[in-house]
């Protein structure tokens, strides 16, 4: 038999709760030769499973043969299977003088090499090894014991070899607020040598950007951040308030809290707010310059930033034959006295058109609209006006024949 495959091992069988039957496919001459792994995801501990205990391994007839396990248990997706060989280190062909040449049992031992050789392969490549091309020889890991818990392997003063470092050397970290602290120490002593700065137990303990300054340099040069790179919080924000209630925040200054507090803002905004009215104001043929058609009513807004939209719907008509010789409406959201910081929308009608009969629309269903974004929460009056010019009556009308809402106004978020 020849060995033309390196498999020795198996990919992780994910556990399901159900599956006790996991293959291998290299060849192998008894039970024994192979070792089962029991895997935990979450922290990596392994276990090594004992045959007719924890699973039994079928194989052929026809030795050397792949098979498979059958577990005693069922493992959950919290498990994984795991089956690699474990040929022993022994040689146990024996040729005694003048006998027949064994080539049967001689193939066996060459193949019972090669695998060997894989398996020590296979625990090689899970080792820690220099490049090839290394100068250092006979380099040795250092004894452990318990009195070495917490230290850290590092590489010694003469660059040949590994050896513990002291926790203590790198300073006492849990002490960092501390004046013996050996990074301030560090830094009374080296000031002088580098842009470094550290804040004070009251600033460290605050929280806030406002008392942290970055001293001696600039921080925008040592730090060119794009846009974007940076999260910037205030600390005292105005448009939101803070929300510590979330599991995930255990103060006010968490992100959490300030998340949650955005969260609530946006939930508060979109609310309609409608005002309705309607009008029988007649424009008569003296010459009638923007009279109020809608008496004004204010709006109060929740949220700056938000959007206002207002619409109003007009209607024109004249009497018997009369012509129009010019007419129009204005809709307008003023914050403040009339015709002072106002928005506003005008649509003219169309000159020298004459009606058959009397009270005939000239033009029907005008819509006038007005979007802006909201600069503050001053209540806001919106007003409906008209111009009338004509030889005979015009009537100017702010709503509709069959419906007396002429404005409906809606608060939007962005």
């Amino acid at each position: 038999m020849t060995v033309s495959s390196t498999i020795i091992k198996t990919s992780p069988f994910a556990g399901d709760g159900a599956t006790v039957l996991f293959p291998f496919t290299w060849l192998v001459w008894e039970t024994s030769e192979i070792k089962v792994i029991l895997r935990t995801v979450a922290d990596g501990t392994e276990v090594t499973l004992t045959e007719t205990t924890d699973y039994s391994v079928s194989l052929s007839s026809d030795r050397p043969s792949a098979g498979s396990i059958t577990t005693v248990a069922t493992y959950s997706s919290a498990f994984e299977i795991i089956i690699k060989s474990d040929f022993p280190q022994t040689q146990e062909v024996d040729y005694g003088a003048g006998d027949k040449f064994p080539a049967e049992s001689h193939e066996e031992a060459l193949d019972r090499g090669v695998r060997l050789s894989q398996q020590l392969q296979e625990q090689f490549g899970r080792a820690v090894l220099f490049p090839e091309t290394t100068t250092l020889e006979d380099v040795e890991l250092p004894e452990i014991s318990s009195s070495l818990v917490g230290f850290f392997l590092g590489v010694n003063n003469t660059g040949s070899g590994l050896e513990w470092g002291e926790p203590a050397n790198l300073g006492n970290l849990t002490a960092h607020n501390t004046a013996t602290a050996p990074h301030l120490n560090w830094y009374a002593s080296n000031s002088a040598s580098g842009p470094v700065v550290f804040a004070s137990d009251d600033q460290a303990q605050a929280l806030n950007s406002s008392t942290v300054v970055m001293t001696p340099f600039n921080s925008a040069s040592a730090f060119p951040f794009q846009d974007g790179d940076v999260l910037e919080i205030s600390w005292a924000p105005a448009n939101y308030t803070r929300d510590a209630s979330p599991a995930e925040a255990n103060d006010a200054s968490d992100i959490t809290a300030h998340l949650k507090g955005i969260d609530t803002v946006l939930a508060d905004v979109g609310a309609t707010q409608v005002n309705s009215a309607s009008t029988t104001t007649t424009l008569s043929t003296t010459n009638t310059d923007w009279a109020t058609l809608w008496t004004p009513a204010a709006v109060t807004p929740t949220k700056v930033g938000n959007f206002i939209e207002a619409i109003a719907y007009c209607q024109a008509s004249v009497a018997e034959n009369a012509t129009l010789m010019q007419g129009g409406f204005a809709l307008s959201a003023e914050t403040g006295p009339a015709d002072a910081n106002a928005v506003t929308v005008i649509h003219n009608l169309e000159p020298g058109v004459q009606a058959s009969a009397a009270g005939n629309l000239v033009r029907g269903s005008i819509v006038l609209a007005i979007r802006y974004e909201l600069q503050s929460t001053d209540a806001i009056t919106f007003r409906v006006r008209g111009i009338s010019k004509s030889g005979e009556t015009v009537s100017l009308n702010s709503g509709g024949q069959t419906s007396n809402t002429i404005l409906i106004v809606k608060e939007t978020a962005r």
